[in-house]
């Protein structure tokens, strides 16, 4: 069956399938999730419990998703790049610019799929935007480096 065509895998059963959780921790985090109000996605919940760490949720979705991870800390970003984006709208999105060619930029964020922050940056830039995955201790080191607050 062509790639196109395959059912996207659910995030439990890719970390089930790579051996990183157990189905009675898959189960529990389940649980938990149907209790939260906010509806907390899966991998969250699952290094909250202390299940996994960040980069085997990144995997994950770059395996459900075909995304793209980039590693935030090896990154050196242009300053027109980054004032783009208005520091309140990165932090609140929780993304970084990466990079800009044309009418594209590129952006990293915990959560790529997220059309809202997109939609958000898109207004804020008058920019089409590509995203990219990291994990969410690598963002919130780049935001702290690239968008320092001052008080």
């Amino acid at each position: 069956m062509p790639v196109c065509c395959r059912r996207k895998q659910l995030i439990g059963r890719i970390l089930l399938d790579r051996g990183v959780i157990t189905e009675p921790e898959l189960q529990q985090a389940l649980l938990a999730q149907k209790k939260v109000e906010n509806r907390f996605c899966l991998g969250e919940i699952l290094v909250t419990m202390g299940r996994l760490r960040e980069i085997d949720v990144a995997i994950a979705l770059v395996i459900q998703h075909g995304l793209s991870y980039i590693a935030l800390a090896s990154q050196d970003i242009h300053r027109e790049v980054l004032d783009l984006i208005p520091a309140g709208v990165a932090r609140s999105q929780r993304l970084v610019p990466l990079d800009r060619i044309g009418r594209v930029l590129s952006v990293v964020t915990q959560n790529p799929l997220n059309d809202e922050a997109r939609a958000d940056v898109e207004h804020a830039t008058g920019c089409r935007i590509a995203t990219f995955l990291s994990t969410r201790s690598e963002i919130d080191a780049a935001l702290s480096r690239f968008y320092p607050e001052t008080f």
